[in-house]
């Protein structure tokens, strides 16, 4: 277990023995809790499991069925005379017709789009704003203030368990 934790404390450690026995507490906790955890896990992949192999023919079974059904209205689809869906007593089955764009090269289509309509092309381009930190720290104070964003400093306890 790597990494500092950042913590707030309520004033219970009073001198530096006490807080090397509180890291050690830390350390007592932390392996209790992966111990937990861990056969916590081997629980769920063992349900996991079992609910695969209970699932899977049942799985198999819709796949099969769902492509039988298919086959079956699409034989015989002068049966829906004209209509998207047949209601049958168990369920409907239907044919939906939907319209989606494929894009195969976005750049040239973005490309193409700038040079078909020229200043109106941004109907069809969505371009996304956001602040860049990283530039914005590199302004004064001053320019901070005159864009409205302020710089703060702020200063963050933490502490890392040394577990050999």
């Amino acid at each position: 277990m790597a990494g500092r934790k950042r913590v707030t404390g309520k004033g219970l450690i009073q001198n530096w023995d006490e807080a090397d026995a509180a890291l050690r507490r830390l350390a007592e906790i932390e392996r209790q809790r992966q111990g937990k955890e861990n056969a916590m896990n081997g629980w769920i992949n063992e349900v996991k499991e079992k609910y695969q192999q209970e699932v899977s023919p049942l799985l198999e079974e819709t796949k099969q069925l769902e492509g039988e059904l298919r086959r079956f209205c699409e034989e015989r689809r002068a049966d829906f005379e004209g209509a998207q869906s047949l209601k049958l007593h168990f369920g409907t089955v239907s044919f939906r017709r939907g319209r989606g764009i494929t894009l195969h090269n976005t750049e040239s289509t973005l490309a193409a789009i700038r040079k078909l309509y020229g200043p109106k092309a941004t109907q069809f381009i969505r371009v996304k704003e956001e602040l860049n930190r990283e530039a914005l720290e590199g302004m004064t104070d001053e320019e901070l203030q005159t864009v409205g964003c302020s710089r703060k400093t702020k200063e963050t306890f933490g502490y890392e368990i040394d577990w050999e």
